[in-house]
């Protein structure tokens, strides 16, 4: 798996998807791209429920939040950097580090 440092202006930094019921997307994205998960935490921003940050190879590569069921489609959400060369993963104000195993 490929890592940056910086992400040139319009290019996706970081994806999330929020759900209805998270917890059976952590099982379905756990299967599918062998990902794993630490313990949830609050949702950012002190919305209610939990957000689940998902590991590849020790790499930070997604989150997994909840929202109540609006009846509206789900899906996933990418985030862009705020300006040339910024170093974050994103204008998001939930953004993991790289955890090391």
């Amino acid at each position: 798996m490929s890592e940056r440092e910086r992400y040139p202006p319009g290019v996706p930094c970081w994806v999330e998807t929020l759900q209805p019921d998270p917890q059976s997307a952590l099982d379905f994205y756990a299967g599918l791209f062998g990902w794993e998960f630490d313990r949830p935490e609050p949702m950012p921003g002190g919305l209610s429920g939990q957000y689940s940050v998902a590991r590849l190879q020790g790499c930070d590569v997604a989150g997994i939040g909840w929202l109540p069921d609006l009846g509206g489609p789900r899906g996933w959400a990418h985030h862009r950097p705020r300006r040339r060369g910024h170093r974050s993963r994103a204008g998001h104000s939930r953004v993991p580090k790289r955890r090391s195993r």
